[in-house]
């Protein structure tokens, strides 16, 4: 019997010497980062994410518009006109003696026969300008953008222009086509064109902006916030301003034929003059509008009608 019992001991022992036994752990280690195991956790993170919910409004793009102002301007001997757009401007004969035009753009100006003597001209915007015959004897020209620029009669030979660009630059007249502006000692009406980066489209934020005579025309400004903006003479034609905020907006002159105006906020704003032609304004917020002489009926706006009076005449900004 005892050799029977050892005999089973003998077997057991045997057994286990071939058959460990798996180990049990109570505290389980962090699991080994593989190849594989992160693949699945990301994958497993981004469905858990919830999508990123797009604006009511829809997207916002950012838009290049070309802003025209007109300003009145004191334009004489010793003006200062400095960091001013003013391209194209006709400043032909002008005496501008002594005048700040530092960093001001001119590209395509008309300065033919302009008296520039002793003005500062450096770091100015002079591309493509016409500056045949101008007096420029002491003036500081350092740093200016003259490229394709007319200076033909131009005498420098007074004037600094340290680090001035020529490149195409032509002493003969480019442009014999462009009439010359009729001389004047001063000019006091000068159009102003700047191009400026805004985002346009709907629940983007305008408030405050300068956005006189811009094209906004078929713009979506659904949920715009223009409170306090600046859109005389804009066109805003068929634009959408569902639910726009325009609350004290100045839209005097503003050309908005057929425009969607649905719950829009026009309180105090400034419509004088405006082209309401086909606009519905039975949902929109008019308490404290002032509207005089604007049109609602009719193809012919208070603004066309006095240009066919003066094509001249464009309204104040202020």
């Amino acid at each position: 019997m005892n050799d029977f019992i050892s005999a089973i001991k003998r077997f057991i022992k045997s057994w286990e010497r071939s058959h460990p036994p798996t180990p049990v752990h109570y505290a389980s280690p962090q699991p080994v980062k593989t190849l594989n195991s992160v693949s699945i956790e990301t994958k497993q993170i981004l469905h858990a994410t919830p999508p990123v919910e797009e604006l009511p409004w829809g997207p916002v793009e950012q838009r290049k518009l070309v802003v025209t102002e007109t300003h009145s301007l004191k334009i004489g001997p010793d003006c200062d006109l400095s960091g001013l757009f003013l391209d194209g401007a006709q400043l032909a004969g002008v005496d501008l003696r002594g005048a700040n035009l530092r960093g001001t753009h001119l590209n395509r100006a008309d300065l033919r026969g302009a008296n520039l003597s002793e003005a500062d001209l450096s770091w100015t915007h002079l591309i493509n300008a016409q500056l045949s015959d101008a007096i420029v004897t002491d003036a500081d020209f350092s740093y200016a953008k003259m490229k394709a620029a007319n200076l033909s009669g131009v005498d420098f030979s007074t004037t600094e222009t340290f680090g001035a660009e020529f490149p195409d630059a032509t002493t003969t007249e480019a442009h014999p086509d462009i009439p010359v502006s009729k001389p004047s000692p001063r000019c006091n009406i000068v159009q102003i064109k700047k191009v400026i980066t805004v985002p346009i489209g709907p629940g983007c934020n305008l408030a405050g902006q300068d956005l006189s005579g811009a094209c906004l025309e078929g713009a979506d400004l659904r949920g715009a916030n223009l409170r306090g903006a600046w859109l005389s003479s804009a066109n805003l034609i068929g634009a959408n301003l569902t639910g726009a905020d325009l609350t004290g907006a100045r839209l005097n002159f503003a050309q908005m034929r057929n425009a969607i105006v649905d719950e829009t906020n026009f309180r105090d704003a400034h419509l004088m003059g405006a082209n309401l032609v086909g606009v519905d304004l039975s949902t929109a917020n008019m308490w404290g509008t002032k509207t005089l002489h604007a049109t609602v009926e009719g193809a012919i706006d208070f603004y066309s009608y006095l240009k066919a009076f003066n094509p001249d005449w464009e309204p104040k900004k202020k």
